[in-house]
């Protein structure tokens, strides 16, 4: 992944210093044609490994990382994770699996990067959950214990968006909706509400969209600097 994003940032580079010395937006074009493309397949080839996966059937306990948010479900609370060691005995074994959905009856007081200890039933399940594929519903049974952040970058950004939360009053309504426009955030969002934007087609309006358009518009006012060192002519583009 690291080698893509690389090659990916380059190829962009080379469009955009072709672009400035007057060849035109066409070499900035196939940059990000061959970028697209390359990134395209590559998504395929994961979520096709993804779906033909085999995880371990009946009750399980898993050393897990956790890659999305809690949120509602039928009266529990789901989130999605990915194993990384399955328990033997007293051993643990290495064992990095495909993203399984998390369904716990109960608070689910977790955060995305953290390392959990699940215990449940798990059972094959093909399916999504938001933008993630996955292939089984693990029932956890008891307790979850988070054991930390996977690393820095996430400890940071989990800070971040819990002093956010500290800040907003999530029982009122309009700042549940603030919550998840800017952290994606929805547990204070009441179920009705949640109900009227799915229906309406602006679920993705609380699902961190605002903070997507602004780090967009950012990456797009900098990778304009080559083009138009003007910042009014930068504001128009």
């Amino acid at each position: 992944m690291p080698t893509l994003v690389a090659g990916a940032i380059v190829l962009l580079m080379l469009g955009i210093a072709c672009a400035a010395k007057g060849r035109g937006v066409l070499a900035l074009a196939a940059a990000m044609l061959v970028v697209g493309s390359v990134s395209g397949q590559l998504a395929t080839v994961r979520s096709s490994a993804t779906r033909e996966a085999q995880i371990p059937v009946g009750t399980v306990t898993m050393l897990m990382r956790v890659t999305s948010d809690a949120e509602p479900y039928f009266g529990l609370r789901r989130f999605v994770a990915v194993p990384f060691a399955l328990a033997d005995g007293e051993e643990w074994l290495d064992w990095r699996g495909p993203p399984v959905e998390v369904h716990v009856d109960g608070p689910a007081d977790v955060s995305v990067g953290e390392y959990l200890v699940v215990s449940g039933d798990l059972a094959p399940r093909l399916g999504r959950v938001g933008a993630q594929e996955v292939v089984g519903r693990l029932a956890a049974v008891g307790e979850i214990g988070p054991l930390g952040s996977a690393n820095v970058g996430y400890g940071a950004a989990n800070a971040v968006r819990l002093r956010v939360l500290e800040g907003l009053d999530r029982v009122d309504r309009r700042q549940a909706l603030l919550a998840g426009f800017l952290i994606g955030e929805t547990s204070g969002v009441p179920e009705v509400d949640e109900q009227a934007l799915r229906l309406a087609g602006l679920s993705h309006f609380v699902a961190v969209s605002g903070s997507n358009v602004g780090l967009f518009l950012v990456g797009w006012w900098l990778l304009l600097g080559p083009l138009a060192t003007r910042p009014r002519r930068r504001a128009l583009l």
